[in-house]
């Protein structure tokens, strides 16, 4: 039996981001109190990059390390018997390509115009880019977990989920998608966990 494990990267950096900061605010009170403000306090147009704060990329590293467990800790304690019948099992992750060059914007210009944008606060693009293109190879996640990345240029990480399990649909006897996203209860044959 073969095994999908599909896990979508913008959940995993909201997932991590969030655990991080909190463990990050816990530990480190004084650095926190000085780095990050409410939002309504801070110039969403110059926040501070916390890059440049030691303590946060340190435990940043530790949760990264922390959520790459979890990722296969779950997909285990949901799908034991499966996975333990499964000769391959193959993790997946999902990344976004930039929403400005999204094939949806150039169908749709009004694509997500209607959303209601949230503070950016301390969740910018410098920490995910930090967290995939530093982070990832300093673990050495793809040699030692074994976990491929996919990217298409103008397709969100939804777009690029949703294709490998149409496409790939006869290759694997089992299908497990790691994501909070609702739309994907149209996948079939898919088993959803969210691991919020």
């Amino acid at each position: 039996m073969k095994t999908l494990v599909a896990c979508d990267c913008s959940y995993f950096y909201y997932w991590t981001l969030y655990g991080c900061l909190k463990e990050w605010q816990t530990k480190f009170p004084d650095d926190a109190a000085y780095w990050v403000k409410p939002p309504e306090e801070t110039d969403q147009e110059n926040l501070p990059d916390l890059l440049g704060c030691e303590s946060f990329k340190r435990v940043l590293k530790l949760f990264v390390m922390k959520r790459l467990e979890s990722v296969e800790y779950y997909a285990k304690r949901n799908f034991q018997d499966q996975l333990d019948a499964s000769e391959q099992i193959d993790f997946v992750f999902a990344m976004d390509s930039s929403i400005s060059n999204s094939f949806r914007k150039q169908l749709y210009p009004a694509y997500k115009l209607q959303r209601q944008v949230a503070p950016k606060s301390f969740c910018n693009w410098k920490i995910r880019d930090y967290v995939f293109n530093v982070l990832f190879k300093e673990l050495e996640v793809e040699e030692k977990y074994g976990y491929k990345f996919v990217k298409v240029e103008g397709a969100e990480g939804d777009d690029v989920i949703a294709t490998l399990f149409m496409k790939c649909a006869a290759d694997y006897d089992f299908k497990i998608l790691i994501a909070s996203d609702k739309d994907f209860v149209q996948l079939d044959g898919v088993q959803q966990i969210n691991m919020a």
